[in-house]
């Protein structure tokens, strides 16, 4: 993989300066384009324990005390879901999901884009608990993304077009750092995880630092509108690489 790596690096940096800029991301840019280089299964697994790594840092950048009633069984549904998706990684062939992936990112995107504008922002606050639904959710987005390393869809419509990007990014945060831990745990259990992916995500975390760094400062100068716009894009471009 030492050759692979000198690829890889630019995506990371990449993957990690869009989910500095939105909360979420690495796993979407990671997957549909360190797949041709190093491999889906390993793809999703090195974006998995770099999302531990990012996801730490984010909790330090956006330190706001969130109800932990609203966010901590949100997580363990997405820890659930994703566990049981890991599980299934280990059985089923990720090349088989590829079409469905892209169609739906790209419906994700061109809702960010054309329809997230229109829904009414409570602000930075986010409410005290959660609603039923995100429960569902959740689950559903945990299995998503740890049979694919792909969870951000179902969520950016549940979360995206209610909340402000303020509050949209906390909330992915919390979420998507227990699931991290949850997936490199099983993947781990169960020997989906390798040797060498573990050393080339070590490798990339200073490379990780660096774009969460550059989208950090991107994400406090964007108006919620081109939020919007660039999320959606970027996500939109993303599907269309996994059909293509």
């Amino acid at each position: 993989m030492e050759y692979q790596l000198l690829y890889i690096l630019p995506v990371v940096f990449l993957a990690y300066f869009f989910k500095g800029t939105t909360g979420f991301g690495s796993a979407i840019i990671l997957v549909a384009l360190g797949s041709a280089i190093i491999g889906p299964v390993a793809a999703v697994t090195m974006v998995t324990l770099l999302d531990v790594v990012g996801g730490a840092a984010l909790l330090r950048i956006d330190r706001t005390q969130d109800s932990r009633r609203l966010w901590m069984p949100l997580a363990l549904a997405l820890i659930v879901g994703a566990v049981a998706g890991a599980l299934l990684l280990k059985l089923i062939s990720l090349e088989n999901f590829k079409p469905v992936l892209g169609v739906t990112l790209i419906f994700a995107g061109a809702w960010m884009i054309f329809l997230r504008g229109r829904g009414p922002y409570t602000g930075q606050e986010l409410p005290e608990t959660y609603r039923p639904r995100d429960l569902a959710v959740c689950l559903v987005a945990g299995a998503a993304g740890g049979l694919t390393g792909l969870s951000g869809p179902p969520l950016i419509f549940s979360f995206g077009g209610w909340l402000s990007k303020e509050a949209f990014r906390r909330i992915l945060t919390r979420i998507f750092w227990a699931e991290a831990l949850a997936k490199a745990a099983t993947y781990t259990a169960t020997g989906v995880l390798k040797w060498e992916v573990v050393v080339a995500a070590v490798l990339a975390v200073p490379v990780l630092y660096l774009g969460l760094y550059a989208g950090n400062h991107v994400f406090f100068k964007i108006s919620e509108v081109w939020f919007g716009r660039v999320v959606g894009t970027a996500i939109l471009v993303m599907g269309a690489r996994l059909i293509l």
